[in-house]
């Protein structure tokens, strides 16, 4: 309504409110490069797909096999395709997952690492000798 009287109402069609983005699917291949101490070392290619926004980082968890909860491993995104995930506990088995991030949020995560027990690294002895 304005000064000149009420008009005819509009129709219009139905418009959805929704991010542009969608979040990222899974990083591909993630495994663990090293076991050695109180850290394993993991690795993973990106997801196939970035949702339409570069990804910004990833965000790794952490889980004893015995729990049922994931703890953060960085407490930002990381860049990097790799990160060492420190402070285990010596004795303990855990896995790794990895999840994404761009825009629209944090993706899907990977599908979890195979267990590994953590353990203190072990040389192979070097410098044999036999004596009698």
């Amino acid at each position: 309504e304005n000064r000149f009287g009420t008009g005819r109402p509009i129709e219009s069609d139905v418009i959805v409110a929704k991010n542009p983005y969608d979040i990222p699917p899974s990083p591909r291949d993630v495994q663990m490069l090293d076991v050695s101490g109180d850290t394993v070392m993991l690795a993973w290619k990106p997801p196939a797909d970035d949702g339409g926004s570069e990804i910004t980082g990833y965000i790794v968890e952490r889980r004893e096999k015995s729990s049922r909860r994931w703890v953060k491993v960085n407490k930002t995104p990381v860049r990097k395709l790799e990160i060492r995930s420190q402070g285990l506990v010596k004795g303990l088995e855990y896995e790794h997952r990895v999840s994404a991030v761009n825009a629209a949020g944090v993706g899907t995560p990977s599908e979890p690492t195979e267990l590994v027990q953590v353990t203190d690294p072990v040389d192979e002895p070097t410098d044999l000798k036999v004596t009698d």
